[in-house]
């Protein structure tokens, strides 16, 4: 009984050893799951919020080229409709091309945008599935310690009372021992003095026979 307490007791010993690690290997697992939604979102914003401002210096740009271009064509008398040579048509068209340039930039971070927020929320929801499931995990698992301990609280006590067992059987069988031992008469000495008493009987009666005789 007491062997078989403490097995088990070995047992829910292990098992809990087990839980309390898986436990910490999930929690640190949430952890970096959290971190990680945390950190998409943050790097979702701050990219948005790049993207954003980009765009607003390219239509300051985009400003500026515009007033310069209008500058340069009323101080190079250019024409709108007709191509204009010389120096100050090839600043105009120099200048044109780079606000052509950053429209078509815009257009491309518009692209951009979309698609990066589109990858990204799509790695946070991957990452929130995940991070659901080592919940779960983990909340099972910890319930699971609970109940382990609680398991190993008992089977504890059960290892007490089984070593308080074997202490009250020990003092009993010495009790036992002490008054059903060595003290009590056995059969063989109980028939020795049976045999001692007879003959002492007939030694009685000789000597009665003797005196009676005399």
């Amino acid at each position: 009984m007491r062997q078989d307490a403490e097995q088990a007791k070995r047992w829910a010993e292990n098992a809990v050893l087990d839980l309390q690690a898986q436990s910490r290997f999930l929690e640190a697992d949430v952890s970096r799951l959290k971190q990680a939604v945390a950190s998409a979102k943050s790097d979702l914003d701050a990219e948005v919020a790049r993207i954003k401002e980009e765009a607003e210096n390219h239509a300051a740009g985009k400003e500026v080229l515009t007033k310069s271009r209008d500058v340069l064509k009323k101080h190079c008398k250019l024409s709108n409709t007709e191509k204009n040579s010389g120096t100050c048509g090839e600043a105009d068209s120099a200048l044109n091309i780079a606000n052509l340039g950053l429209a078509k930039l815009d257009k491309f971070l518009a692209t951009y945008i979309v698609d990066f927020t589109k990858l990204t929320e799509e790695q946070k929801a991957d990452v929130e599935k995940t991070l659901k499931l080592q919940g779960d995990s983990l909340f099972q698992a910890n319930a699971d310690l609970n109940r382990r301990k609680d398991e190993l609280a008992e089977l504890a006590s059960d290892v007490v009372t089984a070593k308080e067992n074997m202490r009250l059987a020990g003092k009993a069988d010495d009790a036992l021992s002490t008054s059903c031992g060595p003290k009590a008469s056995s059969m063989e000495d109980t028939i020795a003095r049976r045999k001692e008493e007879i003959e002492q009987l007939k030694n009685a009666v000789k000597v009665l026979d003797g005196e009676a005789f005399v």
